[in-house]
């Protein structure tokens, strides 16, 4: 570059126009190059630099969603109490901490003499080996004597006597029975005075329905208890060679909901009538037919449970479902409560008076 340039000086003083003007057009295009260059060379460092800042964000963001993803996965997956075995767990080494008078795994004596080992070592958490089943005595037993192949008569001809017996009792299970009550109602009449005598229809919990009480109860205990869906349900009573189609069941379930109504608010009244009351909400999803998607919605709770302080009011909860988390919901909840309210630190409840 130095050389083309001085060149094009030396250039610039000939005699003949023409060479001295082409040397001051090469001496301007190599002057301009250079400039380009150099503007080349700040805009490649300036784009570095903003590329390495921005990666330097990229890895920041990433190290806290990972921190996040850690905490969500403990909250989910870990342990569901606070307490830990770590102490029970570490071998003992033998070193004996200055600041404790008594050392682990023993107990001090009172003559001041070494301190011996604890004659029952510590019990692990979980459980270990083969475990007790329990059978409880309210089950319904099925008693069967087995006798022996000859009977009560020896091989050589005597009768024998019976000293004892052992018994052995073994768990079996009975699917599911689908049953069928067939109603007959009896039609009378007199022929001296024309009079028609039958007896009515007893009184059920849902009427105009071919499903009996205990039919529509099951499915409920089956769907919200046992949470099995009505296209599962649908498949058990398949099974057994019965055409029972899920709509039907959340026809049968929609009834079921509107007779519990009443049971609601009256456990709903029933908890407000205390003096204390605790309250949280959970994320429940709900379906969106026809986009294939879930809205987010949430289920309120109110609960009371004073068992811990021997209390006389029995445990209850009762749940509202609403969607959204606005604190609106929590006052809609607790219209008429004048207790005391234990809740967490959401500020949906700075509503609240």
């Amino acid at each position: 570059m130095r050389e083309i340039q001085s060149a094009c000086a030396g250039l610039a003083g000939h005699q003949e126009s023409y060479i001295s003007d082409a040397a001051l057009l090469i001496a301007d295009a190599d002057l301009r190059r250079d400039a380009e260059y150099e503007n080349k060379i700040i805009n490649m460092e300036a784009s570095l630099s903003t590329m390495s800042a921005k990666l330097k964000v990229k890895i920041a963001d990433n190290r806290r969603l990972m921190a996040q993803n850690n905490k969500f996965r403990d909250m989910l997956f870990g342990p569901s109490s606070e307490k830990s075995d770590d102490k029970d767990d570490k071998p003992d080494t033998g070193d004996a901490d200055p600041a404790d008078p008594v050392p682990r795994g023993g107990k001090p004596n009172l003559d001041g003499a070494a301190a011996t080992p604890d004659d029952k070592p510590k019990k692990k958490r979980g459980l270990r080996g083969r475990q007790k089943i329990d059978i409880p005595q309210h089950l319904p037993r099925d008693r069967r004597v087995i006798e022996p192949i000859n009977g009560t008569t020896c091989t050589c001809g005597c009768g024998m006597r019976k000293i004892g017996e052992q018994i052995i009792e073994r768990l079996t299970y009975k699917p599911a029975e689908v049953r069928v009550i067939e109603e007959h109602y009896p039609k009378y009449t007199c022929r001296t005075c024309d009079r028609f005598v039958q007896a009515p229809v007893p009184k059920r919990a849902f009427d105009y329905t071919r499903f009996d009480d205990r039919m529509i109860a099951g499915l409920a205990v089956g769907k919200f208890a046992d949470f099995l869906p009505n296209y599962r349900q649908e498949e058990i009573f398949k099974r057994a060679g019965i055409k029972f189609h899920r709509s039907t069941m959340g026809r049968l379930m929609t009834q079921a909901v509107d007779a519990l109504v009443p049971l609601h608010e009256a456990l709903d009244a029933d908890l407000k009538s205390g003096s204390k009351l605790f309250m949280d909400e959970t994320i429940m999803p709900q379906l969106l037919p026809g986009n294939g998607r879930t809205k987010t919605c949430w289920a309120w709770a109110l609960c009371r449970d004073d068992r811990r302080w021997l209390g006389n009011a029995p445990p209850g909860v009762t749940f509202r479902f609403c969607q959204s988390r606005k604190g609106e919901h929590a006052e809609e909840i607790l219209e008429g409560y004048n207790g005391t309210l234990q809740v967490d630190g959401y500020s949906g409840y700075d509503l609240l008076p």
